[in-house]
């Protein structure tokens, strides 16, 4: 099978598994509506009250006001006390680092603009750039590293592996194929 097959596979088996989503989604919100449409519903018939006789009632008498001189309003100060404001020190300045995953040998590929990545036990890294261009990187990945690095993924997502791995983990969109010959693919979200 050659890249460009596993890839349209890929990305037709993602794009299902999107839609069927988006579906399940759909039918949620429809209803989400018509619940709230129910409730909108009952609220109203709670609302309707018999109706009962009113009488008309007659308006409060008027309140009487006493009058009042503007110096008596007048407020006098009684004694400021000014307090001195300490000037406080600058603390130092919090940086809120964001923790990167370790891909070990692949980080410097994949946090450039990458589309796809295509890992095959002990062959060339195959990697697909946003531009649409394709490109066979020097970096060759052992059984162990590629298990190691989805053990890795797993512990992270805290998803079981079995003969095939699948995972949203930061950015990324994580297929691995654990049988025969171990292989990953790994499709950057934006």
């Amino acid at each position: 099978m050659d890249v460009e097959t596993l890839f349209e596979n890929l990305v037709s088996a993602y794009a299902k598994k999107l839609e069927k989503e988006r579906e399940k989604r759909k039918e949620e919100l429809i209803k989400e509506k018509e619940k709230r449409e129910k409730e909108k519903k009952e609220e109203k018939i709670k609302e309707v009250k018999p109706l009962l006789r009113t009488f008309p009632t007659l308006p409060p008498k008027p309140i009487e006001i006493e009058k009042i001189s503007a110096k008596e309003l007048e407020v006098k100060p009684s004694g400021f006390r000014y307090s001195v404001i300490e000037k406080i020190p600058e603390t130092e300045k919090i940086q809120i680092k964001k923790e990167v995953f370790d891909f070990g040998k692949l980080n410097p590929i994949i946090y450039n603009n990458i589309k796809v990545l295509e890992v095959i036990e002990n062959e060339k890294v195959v990697v697909e750039y946003r531009d649409g261009r394709k490109e066979i990187k020097d970096v060759v990945l052992s059984r162990e590293e590629i298990e190691s690095l989805i053990k890795k993924i797993s512990e992270k997502t805290r998803l079981p592996i079995y003969e095939t791995f699948e995972a949203y983990f930061e950015n990324f969109f994580i297929h691995a194929e654990l049988k025969e010959k171990f292989r990953f693919t790994l499709i950057k979200i934006v």
